[in-house]
């Protein structure tokens, strides 16, 4: 389904998919995936989306990939759980983003990552690291609670305030 303009909602909701490539797909209306399966390799990179994206309490068993993707309307992935990589290296979230109570067992990524309004990583747990390498919050941001075990990588962030500062980590850090 590579590159395909989809003009109206899209409703993943409680389904199981496995090996989906939604590489360079427009997306106007809402991409609902809550409780969503994603198993197999899922790719979400180089996407456009117009409206709200709710990917609560989905499971990626791979990576959850949504590089260089645009997010008009925010960005939901509380509770979700990721086996692999979730990475959002040169996305830009315009609207909210809840990235809370996430569990990974790998790494979050947002290298050149661009969060335009709120970002709450509240509570959330990363396994394998945190790289945040130039990444750039423009809105409120909270960390409270997140957990990083393996490297914490913050060289080159900007964000209003200090709010990194409030994340646990039990590896090496560089910021």
């Amino acid at each position: 389904m590579r590159d395909r303009h989809i003009s109206g909602s899209t409703d993943l909701s409680d389904c199981e998919i496995s090996d989906v490539d939604f590489e360079g797909c427009k997306f106007e209306g809402p991409f609902l995936a809550p409780r969503t399966k994603w198993g197999g390799y899922g790719s979400l990179m180089n996407c456009y989306f117009g409206g709200n994206v709710d990917l609560t309490e989905a499971t990626f068993e791979l990576d959850a990939r949504f590089d260089r993707s645009r997010f008009q309307n925010g960005l939901t992935l509380s509770r979700a759980t990721v086996w692999g990589v979730l990475c959002l290296d040169g996305a830009i979230v315009e609207g909210p983003a809840f990235l809370d109570k996430l569990e990974l067992f790998a790494n979050l990524s947002l290298d050149r990552t661009a969060f335009r309004s709120l970002v709450s990583f509240e509570e959330s747990e990363c396994l394998g690291g945190l790289w945040g390498d130039r990444a750039r919050v423009e809105g409120k941001a909270n960390a409270r609670g997140m957990e990083v075990h393996g490297r914490l990588w913050l060289v080159g962030v900007s964000a209003p305030g200090t709010p990194f500062e409030q994340i646990a980590d039990y590896g090496y850090r560089w910021s």
